[in-house]
């Protein structure tokens, strides 16, 4: 039975949702985004991919799974306070798969956000390659373009955050990553 499309783009986001109707009135929702790090399911604990973790957190409310859920309202991943044994403090998204990808977007909670980090990239979480390193960033949104690669997992690694000095209690709101 054919199926009636009606298309949303939302523009300068990169992602577009397509809704159909059948003709007895069931409605499924297809979502495309070109954030290779989003995972919008509805249970984000649910070990689907891609998946984000981290080196430490503030516990269940402000776990890393937060920063890549594609919403910048809901809370944020937070590394664990005042523990300077865990520095740098690391947030990774394992994509699943080798993809091509070239640059990183990280969205803070302004005012506690990284401030010094590398993004480092790799395919077995034990050989890492740094791809852009950020030095006394802006406090808000920063974008790392670089040479385009291939890699299955991207982290950034922190050595300063605004709020905190030392990497300690360290907030992120999303961590994306694109092919350019």
């Amino acid at each position: 039975m054919p199926i009636d499309l009606t298309t949303t783009n939302t523009s300068g986001t990169g992602s577009l949702t397509l809704t159909g109707t059948n003709a007895v009135g069931e409605t499924s929702t297809l979502n495309y985004t070109t954030n290779l790090a989003l995972n919008d399911s509805a249970n984000e604990v649910d070990g689907s991919l891609p998946m984000a973790s981290s080196s430490s957190d503030s516990g269940w409310i402000y776990r890393p799974t937060l920063a890549n859920d594609g919403d910048t309202t809901t809370n944020y991943w937070v590394s664990a306070p005042r523990d300077l044994s865990r520095s740098p403090q690391q947030l990774q998204v394992d994509l699943g798969s080798s993809v091509t990808l070239g640059r990183v977007t990280m969205i803070p909670r302004v005012g506690f956000g990284p401030k010094s980090y590398t993004v480092e990239t790799s395919d077995d979480q034990t050989r890492w390659t740094t791809r852009a390193t950020v030095v006394n960033g802006a406090d808000g949104t920063i974008s790392s373009t670089f040479t385009p690669v291939r890699a299955r997992f991207v982290r950034i690694d922190i050595t300063a955050s605004y709020g905190s000095g030392p990497p300690t209690w360290t907030q992120v709101k999303e961590l994306q990553v694109f092919a350019r």
